[in-house]
């Protein structure tokens, strides 16, 4: 009988170790598998997305944070111009040239066609009126008496009733085109004149709120002849 009950008292001294090294394992693999749980549900619930997707978004050249390619669409493709060939070549103050006015009569205003509205409808971006003097035929046809040497470019507000200066160039530069992107932000685009021969394009970023101007040059120039914007486009229709 003592010899039965030493035996039993060996078999179960011996299988107790392995019954909680089993327990452990199991433990630890419930560890593993609670832990791997928890990461997924935390990237999914920080929205972490695999490193592969982040580096195969096509990322869009941009300005001031603002992918131009849409907004410049027009220009951009009739020079057949590359949005990442523009460096920016500096950064200047708006000019503090800010005039009062008692009203716009834009119901009798013959440059009102070459306006471009801000979203909001309460400011015009005007490169037109300081730069072609325009008047009407008999027949109602615009017709220009000629064009200033220098240009600008002015945004007038028609809340507080005032005309802002956002650009003035002289001679060495040209004025093309405007394109609002807010409220508050807008691109101004043209040519500096090398020489008598050669035009490079420019890329003016003007912020209203912030009250600067980032002057953006492309790496290439163009024969004069090609350069025929304001004739064949802006103002195709003035005789």
């Amino acid at each position: 009988m003592k010899k039965l009950l030493v035996i039993l008292l060996l078999w179960f001294v011996s299988c107790s170790p392995n019954n909680n090294s089993k327990s452990k394992n199991i433990h630890a693999e419930k560890l593993i598998i609670n832990q791997d749980t928890f990461q997924q549900k935390k990237v999914k619930r920080e929205g972490i997305k695999p490193e592969t997707d982040v580096n195969s978004q096509a990322k869009s050249v941009k300005i001031d944070g603002v992918p131009f390619k849409n907004i410049l669409k027009s220009w951009l493709n009739y020079y057949h111009l590359k949005p990442k060939n523009f460096k920016q070549i500096n950064t200047h103050d708006l000019p503090n040239v800010v005039t009062k006015v008692d009203a716009f009569d834009l119901q009798n205003d013959i440059y009102l066609p070459f306006y471009k509205f801000s979203p909001d409808k309460q400011k015009i971006l005007d490169i037109t009126s300081y730069n072609i003097i325009l008047e009407k035929d008999k027949k109602g046809n615009l017709i220009s008496l000629g064009s200033d040497i220098d240009s600008k470019a002015s945004v007038k507000n028609l809340e507080t009733k005032t005309i802002q200066r956002v650009l003035f160039v002289g001679s060495d530069e040209i004025i093309e085109d405007g394109f609002w992107i807010d409220n508050q932000h807008l691109f101004i685009v043209g040519q500096l004149i090398d020489d008598a021969s050669q035009f490079k394009p420019i890329i003016w970023f003007a912020d209203l709120q912030n009250k600067t101007v980032q002057v953006y040059y492309y790496n290439k120039f163009f024969d004069k002849k090609k350069v025929d914007y304001l004739e064949k486009i802006k103002y195709k229709n003035i005789k």
